[in-house]
């Protein structure tokens, strides 16, 4: 079972996330996935079938290491090298037709990849309320 902000918080059923002292549900934290933290890459349909256009030189757009892991493992097991579509160069060239290589992943497992659970996320005005609690947390589990 996930947990985050030094044990404080562990994740539940169902995506949910509890004070871990306490049990009390934590509602203003949620799943951080893996594709939260992913490119936005384009999609296309070659064959009947829907594939993530991934450029070759795609460590650029990376900078999360689970996320470069997961993109390289997608690569290498369900990846097939093509000519994708050159989004941004095509448009600034207005060459709608330009290509650059990369890999073609089926989109099933892209989505089955970047669902993973990596961690907790919560909104900028709850940030304060939610350190202060896992503070009290970690104080109450070491007693």
């Amino acid at each position: 079972m996930p947990t985050v902000l030094g044990g404080a918080l562990r994740r539940a059923e169902h995506g949910l996330w509890e004070w871990t002292d306490t049990g009390d549900p934590e509602p203003a934290v949620r799943d951080l996935t893996l594709a939260d933290l992913a490119p936005s890459w384009r999609c296309c349909k070659r064959g009947g079938q829907t594939f993530v256009e991934i450029p070759a030189d795609w460590h650029r757009d990376v900078t999360d290491p689970d996320v470069q892991a997961a993109v390289a493992e997608l690569v290498q097991t369900a990846g097939v090298q093509a000519e994708i579509y050159a989004e941004g160069l095509a448009e600034a060239l207005d060459v709608h037709r330009a290509v650059i290589p990369g890999w073609l992943v089926p989109v099933e497992a892209w989505d089955a990849r970047m669902s993973e659970v990596i961690g907790a996320q919560w909104d900028r005005k709850d940030e304060a309320r939610i350190l202060e609690r896992a503070e009290r947390a970690r104080r109450n589990k070491s007693r």
